[in-house]
């Protein structure tokens, strides 16, 4: 038995169009999304060296909340958390530590510090001063 499939042939074409005519609207959304994730990220980026803690805690656990109800993807979750606060510099472990202690049940403040951490002791292991660390907290202790 041979199968007919022309009749098929205008809904292949017109699902074709759609899709071929969907792709630069979905290239500008990906753009559109990309600068406002870089937007929040400045700003999220000045409100913590200010020591807004109090605004920066409300938007980014609003951040966790939509990437628990689908908003976000993994990916962008990680960027919108980590790249704000990205400074390996041990100088600003204190912005950490009072957002911390502002906001003792955030999770956004303590992912963060805890992300934080885990830079410094990346770049120390990286940097050679891992050992001279272990011992100035030996010493500390």
């Amino acid at each position: 038995m041979k199968m007919n499939f022309s009749h098929f042939l205008p809904f292949l074409a017109v699902l074709a169009l759609f899709l071929v005519a969907s792709c630069p609207a979905r290239a500008e959304t990906r753009e559109a999304l990309a600068k406002k994730m870089t937007s929040m990220s400045d700003t999220h980026r000045e409100m913590f060296a200010i020591g807004n803690f109090a605004k920066l805690d409300e938007e980014m656990n609003g951040i966790q909340a939509g990437y628990e109800k689908g908003k976000w993807t993994d990916v962008q979750l990680w960027n919108l958390f980590a790249v704000p606060f990205s400074a390996n510099d041990p100088v600003v472990a204190d912005l950490y530590d009072k957002w911390v202690a502002a906001y003792p049940k955030s999770y956004a403040a303590h992912f963060t510090r805890g992300a934080y951490h885990l830079r410094l002791a990346l770049n120390m292991s990286s940097t050679g001063q891992a050992a001279g660390a272990k011992r100035e907290l030996a010493l500390a202790l």
